[in-house]
């Protein structure tokens, strides 16, 4: 082994048409050639049998010039390589008439077909740098990359509060907009977006979806909200408590600004033409009179509470997705939440949000 020449040995590859083949059968082969060619496949494979035996590998690790004077001469490669040669021609040749037909396509399972990335955890972990309280930079799916080419500050300035951006066209969409700006206030994030959380909402029949215009699909009742907060929360991996407080049991001035105090948030239902100003004829969609009753027509999000030197509340920060409202006192917060003593809000209603370790001062016993 240390004396032969190297130039004397041929490396030989298998041609890349023969990867195909490993799940060939005897039936397979018989189809692809004829007589002839076995006959010349085994004349062949009977010259390489007649080939001097192959030292043992382990006897190699330990050669001497002796025991490469026993391997074959010149002459002998010489004939190997046109044996192996020969073979080699063969299979090729038989690989090119091969009959298609006798392939098996073969498909990835449906498991691998099906994964949907909205059913992924959300991470929400390491988003902020606590020295600064500044967002740290995130992954951007290519829906919010499309946004991103227009607005560039879109999802960091918190312009991502606006509804009616995402990748359906849907435009009554308040529900799942002031979902997703209500936890990322929360969680001091802003990887909750209107778009993720409403993808969840279509996936699980949790929004309007066959409206006659497509920009008046997305509006939420309150029970799909309370649902989807619940398939969101399945995500957070458990990390989030809501509770509904609704009709007679809906929450008051004082507790809502209790619970945003504590560190949670209040997603409530409003009078939008109150809210913005604008005048209500107190009809619904088919112009029939509400009578001395208004009915709530949109989700906004309580962050936070303003209260004057001795505590008393004087108004709430909020996110409010479709007028781009930030602060109402409270006054304002009475009307659009509760109505007026001339016309009462039929459906008070205020979901709270809160952090699974947070234990409210309500639900505390005197232990």
């Amino acid at each position: 082994a240390e004396s032969a020449d190297t130039d004397d040995f041929v490396e030989i590859e298998a041609p890349d048409s023969l990867q195909d083949l490993d799940s060939s059968t005897e039936s397979d082969v018989a189809d692809w050639m004829d007589e002839a060619d076995m006959e010349t496949i085994e004349s062949d494979a009977a010259d390489l049998a007649e080939l001097p035996d192959i030292i043992e590998p382990t006897d190699i690790d330990n050669s001497t010039e002796s025991d490469v004077a026993d391997w074959p001469d010149e002459a002998d490669m010489e004939s190997v390589e046109a044996d192996v040669a020969d073979v080699v021609d063969t299979l090729e040749d038989t690989a090119e008439s091969a009959d298609t037909d006798d392939f098996v396509e073969i498909e990835a399972p449906d498991s691998l077909l099906d994964i949907d990335s909205s059913t992924k955890p959300i991470n929400i972990d390491n988003t902020m740098d606590v020295a600064t309280d500044v967002l740290l930079p995130r992954e951007y799916d290519d829906f919010e990359k499309s946004v991103l080419e227009e607005r560039p500050d879109f999802y960091e300035s918190g312009a991502f509060f606006e509804q009616g951006v995402n990748e359906f066209g849907y435009g009554n969409t308040c529900g799942p907009t002031s979902m997703a700006s209500g936890l990322n206030a929360l969680f001091n994030t802003n990887e909750f977006t209107e778009n993720k959380m409403l993808k969840v909402a279509k996936e699980n029949d949790l929004c309007l979806t066959d409206a006659p215009k497509t920009v008046d699909c997305g509006a939420t009742t309150t029970s799909q909200l309370m649902e989807l907060y619940d398939k969101v929360n399945e995500q957070l991996e458990g990390k989030i408590d809501t509770e509904l407080y609704d009709f007679e049991d809906v929450l008051d001035v004082d507790t809502v600004a209790d619970r945003v105090d504590e560190g949670s948030i209040v997603t409530v239902a409003v009078d939008s033409k109150a809210l913005w100003g604008q005048r209500n004829r107190f009809v619904d969609a088919l112009g029939v009179p509400w009578g001395r009753k208004v009915v709530t027509d949109h989700w906004i999000t309580v962050k936070s509470v303003e209260r004057n030197d001795i505590g008393n509340v004087t108004g709430f920060n909020i996110i409010d997705s479709g007028g781009g409202m930030d602060y109402v006192d409270v006054d304002k917060y009475r009307e659009i939440c509760y109505g007026t003593d001339n016309r009462r809000t039929a459906d008070p209603t205020a979901i709270v949000v809160s952090k699974k370790e947070t234990v409210s001062a309500f639900e505390k016993t005197d232990n």
